[in-house]
């Protein structure tokens, strides 16, 4: 995946060089900065790339005057006062292992997310330690073969890096031959949004022989 940085009133010079790989697709960073928030590019790196993807800005978070970083979606006013207090008290019981059936947070996302069925709800969801290793688990499980990203010219790179490190070949996302489509919905990070139907359509007229669906 590469990185590109777009900087305001600032010369493009070697110490603003982002990640770079062979991965097609673009992460977008907006930022200003000046002599003093110079970040080394050869010192840049904290990601192990034969196996992370880079993402998520933690690189540009150590600039003092960052504006805006559109490589990951967190809240840029900063985390909400209730989280914070949720999570101080979540440390009380820290000891102990998180409950095998994710009781009560998986119904209660279900309660919030369909309040009328929500017992239906619960039955469709299934709770991770984050999207990468939910990425991961479907590019293992899904139906062997190769896999073809979905129809935008960027999107998130996780399911890149998955697919590879799971050992899929890439098809190009109009061949109808893969058997494991990744459709990132809206499209991360360019907005795009295809509808229910407009992915139902794409589903069954471009990919052959029972394929997943991620």
């Amino acid at each position: 995946m590469n990185s590109i940085n777009n900087t305001k009133d600032v010369p493009e010079k070697k110490e603003f060089a982002l990640h770079r790989s062979s991965s097609e697709g673009s992460v977008i960073s907006e930022t200003t900065a000046t002599s003093s928030d110079v970040v080394d590019a050869e010192k840049v790196s904290k990601w192990d790339l034969k196996t992370q993807t880079p993402h998520g800005g933690q690189e540009w978070s150590e600039i003092g005057n960052l504006v805006e970083d559109f490589s990951v979606t967190t809240n840029g006013l900063g985390p909400v006062s209730e989280a914070l207090e949720a999570a101080k008290e979540a440390l009380l019981t820290i000891e102990h292992y998180p409950p095998s059936d994710f009781e009560p947070a998986i119904t209660d996302l279900a309660e919030f997310l369909s309040p009328h069925d929500s017992a239906d709800m619960r039955s469709r969801l299934l709770l991770g330690n984050g999207a990468s290793e939910m990425i991961d688990m479907i590019s293992r499980l899904a139906p062997k073969g190769q896999w073809r990203p979905g129809p935008f010219t960027t999107q998130y790179q996780e399911y890149r890096r998955s697919a590879t490190n799971a050992g899929r070949a890439e098809l190009h996302w109009s061949d109808g031959g893969a058997k494991l489509t990744s459709i990132v919905n809206p499209c991360n990070p360019t907005g795009d949004y295809m509808h229910v139907e407009e992915i139902k359509e794409y589903d069954c007229e471009e990919t052959l022989g029972g394929p997943s669906l991620a």
